[in-house]
């Protein structure tokens, strides 16, 4: 407690409830998803204000509507992230997986292997499709010819 300045003591402790809850969700927004959960734990008044689309729309990436073509069906922006965070979502053909790393909202892309210019694609990989796989088709190595390091050096390898 502390004096104010005609003498008489006063609290010293903001209760954050007389606040307006549009002011507490700015303040909310500029913490982490993370901590957006965890503050919805706090009472009902701050999970009301803590799950708010106000809040979850700041976690979410500018430009979220034109990452995916079809975003997932959701009832509030909060569900939009955590099912962006938790399914990632196919594009181009399925060549092409977005999500949202669900800590701090970073936007995540993968790429199918196909999609990539494999060096010895036909030789040395063997293509397979993996029931839990996002993508049709899955690159095996099956043998190493050489390896490259950075000076641009090829060292004959082996495997038995």
């Amino acid at each position: 407690m502390s004096a104010g300045p005609s003498g008489k003591r006063r609290d010293a402790i903001l209760d954050f409830r007389t606040l307006p809850a549009d002011c507490l969700a700015v303040i909310i927004s500029l913490t982490s998803p993370l901590d957006a959960c965890r503050l919805s734990l706090v009472s009902p008044f701050f999970n009301s204000v803590a799950s708010s689309d106000a809040v979850w729309v700041k976690f979410l990436p500018t430009d979220y509507q034109n990452l995916v073509p079809a975003l997932p069906s959701v009832s509030s922006l909060k569900n939009l992230y955590l099912s962006l965070c938790d399914h990632p979502v196919l594009s181009e053909d399925g060549k092409k997986s977005f999500s949202l790393h669900k800590r701090s909202g970073k936007k995540c892309y993968m790429l199918a292997a196909r999609d990539l210019a494999i060096t010895w694609g036909d030789t040395h990989w063997s293509w397979n499709s993996v029931p839990d796989s996002r993508f049709p088709e899955v690159a095996k190595l099956l043998d190493v010819v050489g390896l490259k390091s950075t000076g641009g050096l090829v060292l004959p390898c082996f495997l038995q």
